[in-house]
């Protein structure tokens, strides 16, 4: 919160800095990188916030250390289809200040290898992150968000194009734009994505309320405290946990035979698992070959941290799961839809609704069960 009023209190004073004219040009070699530092690197010195903008119209400048406090515009705000190129690179010190391109296309890069940055920005081609601190305050749209390593945190990133995430911490606002995730640690509020790609298998994703598109791949573990909602999803792999006693599992899944589904649970209340699969009986072959074979699932699990109520609803009249396990304290209605399983069936709770459907060869091993039963009780 207090870095977010220094971003808002000081982007007034850069504004006031522009509106007067006041600016200092980049002029080093354009195929070289540069020191931010060096005067003669710059029109009228090292920019600050008394001299208003630091204009990039191409070339390379590098902070390597000190304080550094102004305003960096990509492009000529009085020409904007001139010269929208331009990088800035972090190597360490911190930048407090506000980083945007001109034009309505925008343009520049701004790469964070280490240091601190709190800064304002938008209207940009890249923000790349590959170490150090940042807390930046999303304003005017732009390009790519791209985190190798380091530490991010941001408000909405709902204005982004695109973002990448393979690397380090990040903690944001709402996602509303395409996003690609293979890091270790990704934390947002709510995620309202075109598409999203969670990839590896020390993947950790955790939000808040998750709300896609179309996901290709999604592996690792994905936390959400709240509701998945999607309009397809193909080739789960993840083991996705819903928090919350009322958590919604709306999502047809497409190739899902390793995936997971494990409702947490919470105080009271009632979860829901909407299905979207049509109710073709028991067939060997859907088990073996699930590759177009919507609502096919590896394991559901009713009851986690804590026990949890699960009831099966939706439009779909079945499911079709390897696995089932339902722990102490837990409740799963199926709701009179029928569910198909092939592999493990754990009851430690109830079962309420109907019952789930064994393989046909699992089903002649529990009835012989039974036979071998009922002639020990006659004997």
């Amino acid at each position: 919160m207090q870095a977010r009023t220094i971003i808002i209190a000081l982007a007034l004073v850069w504004q006031i800095g522009a509106a007067c004219g006041d600016e200092t040009v980049w002029q080093y070699i354009p195929t070289e990188q540069g020191d931010w530092s060096d005067a003669g690197n710059w029109s009228d010195g090292v920019p600050t916030v008394e001299s208003g903008e630091a204009i990039m119209n191409g070339g390379t400048s590098v902070i390597s250390s000190g304080y550094v406090n102004t305003s960096i515009m990509f492009g000529d705000r009085r020409d904007p289809h001139f010269g929208l190129y331009g990088a800035v690179i972090q190597k360490g010190g911190v930048f407090v200040g506000s980083v945007h391109g001109a034009g309505e296309d925008g343009g520049g890069s701004y790469i964070l290898e280490g240091g601190e940055l709190i800064a304002s920005m938008g209207n940009i081609n890249l923000y790349h992150q590959s170490g150090g601190t940042a807390t930046i305050e999303v304003g005017a749209p732009y390009g790519r968000l791209s985190m190798t390593g380091g530490m991010l945190s941001c408000g909405d990133l709902g204005s982004l194009a695109e973002v990448s995430i393979s690397g380090g911490v990040v903690n944001a606002g709402d996602v509303g734009v395409d996003v690609f995730i293979t890091g270790r640690s990704v934390t947002v509020n709510n995620v309202r994505s075109a598409r999203l790609q969670v990839r590896g298998g020390m993947t950790r994703f955790a939000c808040k309320d998750l709300s896609i598109g179309e996901s290709f791949c999604l592996g690792g573990t994905i936390v959400v405290d709240g509701s998945l909602t999607a309009d397809h999803i193909f080739e789960l792999q993840a083991s996705i946990h819903l928090i919350g006693s009322s958590s919604v599992f709306s999502a047809p899944v497409d190739y899902g035979p390793h995936g997971e589904l494990i409702f947490e649970g919470g105080n009271g209340g009632w979860a829901a698992f909407e299905l979207y699969s049509p109710d073709t009986g028991y067939n060997p072959a859907d088990f073996l070959d699930p590759l177009n074979f919507i609502g096919f699932l590896g394991q559901l699990s009713v009851g986690g941290t804590q026990a949890a109520n699960l009831k099966l609803t939706g439009s779909g009249e079945a499911l079709y799961v390897h696995d089932i396990y339902v722990g102490p304290g837990s409740t799963l209605d199926l709701n009179g839809s029928h569910v198909y399983y092939d592999g493990a069936f754990v009851n430690e709770g109830q079962i309420i609704g109907g019952y789930p459907i064994p393989e046909p060869a699992t089903l002649l091993l529990l009835a012989l069960g039974g036979l071998v039963t009922i002639r020990r009780g006659r004997r």
